[in-house]
């Protein structure tokens, strides 16, 4: 299957950004259920985590998508938006239910665990997820660079190996993509030699980037 068209990625970042709106919109009033709400948003997070990554793929942005598209400021207006109202509607449960109301970020970030993605067998907050999946992304493209700009600066290559290690060892379900990983920054870091191919090195670590490519396609073949 061909890579979605820059043009295609837009619309469908617009499409995904307007039901996000709009199921918003309809459960400030009452027009939606909260727990189709809550089904709505997983699904919609988990899309935009995926465009965002396929922008990454192509070099592009997501930031200078949003702005060539006019639509950052809503973009970062009405996510922390869902979040926040996520957050306190769970938290409101939660009281109703008389349990007793927490007090700090930590406790609070426990109170909506459980509305969560489903990967394998683990649960993690969509949110979350996203997060890990631009970490990853992020990364990744970053040793790309160092290895086919040739740049030599150990200290970018070194932080980002650290910031990619813990994202994938986090992220549910690449447990045999971390530890290949793991074996393959051992014989960078350990060995000279490996150094003096860099483009063998590019090669390395963009198959372990495809197979992370395709177990967000379709988790259950990883």
């Amino acid at each position: 299957m061909s890579t979605p068209s820059r043009l295609d990625l837009e619309s469908r970042l617009f499409g995904v950004l307007q039901t996000l709106k709009t199921v918003h919109t309809d459960i400030k009033n009452g027009k939606l259920s909260y727990s189709s709400y809550c089904s709505i948003v997983r699904k919609k997070i988990k899309d935009l985590m995926l465009i965002e990554l396929t922008f990454q793929a192509k070099g592009l942005k997501m930031d200078t998508i949003l702005d060539d598209m006019m639509l950052s400021e809503e973009y970062f207006q009405l996510i922390p938006q869902i979040q926040e109202f996520i957050t306190l509607s769970e938290r409101k449960e939660k009281i109703d239910n008389s349990i007793p109301a927490m007090e700090n970020e930590g406790e609070l970030e426990e109170l909506t665990k459980n509305k969560t993605t489903m990967i394998g067998n683990v649960q993690i907050h969509p949110i979350k997820l996203a997060n890990l999946a631009s970490t990853i992304t992020g990364n990744f493209i970053t040793i790309f660079d160092f290895f086919k700009l040739e740049l030599t600066d150990p200290q970018l290559l070194h932080d980002s190996f650290h910031q990619l290690e813990n994202a994938l060892k986090e992220f549910p379900g690449l447990e045999n993509l971390y530890l290949d990983f793991m074996s393959l920054t051992r014989k960078v870091t350990g060995d000279k030699s490996t150094h003096d191919d860099n483009d063998e090195l590019y090669h390395s670590f963009e198959k372990l980037y495809r197979r992370y490519l395709a177990f967000l396609k379709n988790p259950s073949n990883m």
